[in-house]
């Protein structure tokens, strides 16, 4: 197979870059050129959260990189008069490796898998297997892309979550006095062509709450799940109130679970009305 003859190899033009890095002003030229994708990044992927008459939604993302975009995906849209979609992903990679990834996952949702969602919104994990096929079509000519994604459907006409995830941490449910953790059904995509995933489905009444978090906030290297999880759920009991407050949040998840290492970090926290 032929080579693409218009682009030198990387190797080459690696040496062109680092040469002119070295001259004042092309640095300034290639700063600004970089701050440029960035923006457009951002500017790409970002939304308004919708309006909603059953649910108050509060989101929240800490890049990692000084240039203020990573890794981490994190979207809430409206599918159609009666549906709310919260999508919850985690790209291998950080800074702008990591946000061109999540860039290209954006471009796959919105074209994509957002209409095959309408069509079922409640068998979110027919979606993560659809997006496994993808994402492996997608990269096969580079390395393997690991990719974890949480996908649930919230239903306004009768309160009901319908949920699906691949290797992101556990969604938090508050409901009375309990918290239920909702654990990923199958490993993240990318490594295998056929996956098969499950849905959960959750009846939702007003007062409950949801948080949904990326590994940046949950630190799984730490302690076992188990207790990882009755962390967090008493975390959750006892910040009710304020749970829509992200700055109060991240304080107390931080004073429970100190930042040891520079990871992308998005939270969504979402209560029933």
């Amino acid at each position: 197979m032929k080579k693409n003859t218009f682009l030198p190899p990387l190797g080459e033009k690696k040496k062109v870059i680092i040469s002119h890095l070295r001259e004042k002003n092309y640095r300034s030229v290639i700063a600004e050129e970089l701050l440029q994708g960035v923006q457009f990044l951002r500017d790409f992927m970002e939304s308004p959260l919708p309006e909603s008459r059953s649910y108050r939604f509060a989101l929240s993302q800490e890049p990692a990189s000084t240039l203020g975009v990573g890794g981490d995906y994190l979207k809430v849209e409206r599918l159609d008069e009666n549906h709310i979609v919260f999508i919850s992903g985690d790209v291998a990679g950080q800074g702008l490796r990591g946000a061109i990834i999540s860039g290209l996952l954006h471009n796959l949702l919105e074209h994509n898998l957002i209409p095959l969602l309408k069509k079922n919104p409640q068998e979110p994990h027919r979606l993560l297997e659809w997006l496994n096929r993808e994402c492996r079509l997608l990269f096969r000519k580079g390395p393997p892309l690991f990719l974890a994604c949480g996908i649930g459907v919230l239903n306004e006409k009768d309160p009901t979550l319908y949920y699906a995830a691949a290797g992101v941490p556990p969604l938090f449910i508050h409901h009375g006095s309990e918290v239920q953790s909702i654990e990923s059904h199958g490993t993240v995509m990318g490594v295998l062509p056929r996956r098969h995933y499950s849905s959960s489905t959750l009846s939702l009444y007003p007062g409950d709450a949801i948080l949904c978090c990326s590994d940046g906030f949950y630190p799984t290297g730490h302690s076992p799940v188990d207790i990882l999880n009755h962390q967090f759920g008493e975390f959750m009991k006892s910040s009710m109130s304020e749970l829509l407050d992200h700055t109060a949040i991240i304080q107390e998840i931080e004073t429970l679970y100190p930042r040891q290492d520079r990871d992308d970090r998005s939270l969504l926290t979402l209560v029933v009305q």
